[in-house]
């Protein structure tokens, strides 16, 4: 009993790993809320980073590593974010006006179709994001190349992407239903995306190198 809460014991351990979900968490919500909302892409890029030091044994995390992540990738995560908010925005609208296009439609059949093509869109647009913040955890680049290299990943994990996509829907209901969920999380949601994709995306980079 006497070492399960010791130092080196499973308790210790997580309750530092929560200690450190947690932090993390509020850091993201401090700096995401300081740009109203506007810098979030790189509030979760800095998080992604952080547990992907946590995942790789690089030492601890904390506000100095992950503010510096922050300003060095503020400008293409915000970027990635902005085109994310403005094509889930459009996306929301068009859905919000399926009453007023029955009106102009009488077939059905055509609906369903509208329909479940701007449903597949919003699907593809919160993968390929996510994917996107988390590759700017590991890697710079054009955003046009990582666009292109997370749509690749996201049908190429398949089984990854819709359990992420999951996570994130329990995270949003979890967020406006279980308040606890607000202060841990996007710290958990990215501790399990980092621990799912960090072999993947290191296999798939020393790949690239070798080409």
């Amino acid at each position: 009993m006497k070492s399960v809460f010791s130092i080196d014991g499973i308790m210790y351990k997580w309750g530092m790993a929560m200690i450190d979900a947690i932090y993390m968490n509020l850091l993201w919500i401090v700096f995401t809320l300081i740009g109203l909302g506007f810098t979030g892409g790189a509030a979760t890029v800095a998080l992604m980073t952080m547990f992907k030091r946590k995942n790789e044994g690089k030492g601890n995390i904390g506000f100095h590593y992950f503010f510096e992540v922050f300003k060095q990738k503020f400008h293409i995560a915000t970027k990635v974010w902005l085109i994310m908010l403005s094509c889930i925005a459009v996306i929301l609208i068009n859905l919000t006006q399926m009453d007023r296009l029955t009106r102009i439609f009488s077939n059905p059949v055509l609906l369903l179709i509208i329909f479940a093509v701007q449903f597949t869109l919003l699907i593809q647009i919160i993968a390929t994001t996510t994917y996107t913040l988390i590759l700017l955890a590991y890697k710079s680049g054009t955003i046009k190349q990582l666009f292109f290299e997370a749509t690749v990943m996201a049908y190429q994990f398949l089984g990854t992407t819709i359990t992420l996509l999951a996570l994130l829907s329990v995270l949003v209901y979890g967020s406006v239903f279980v308040p606890i969920f607000n202060f841990v999380g996007i710290s958990v949601f990215s501790i399990i995306a980092i621990k799912m994709l960090n072999t993947k995306i290191i296999i798939k980079e020393e790949a690239h190198h070798d080409e």
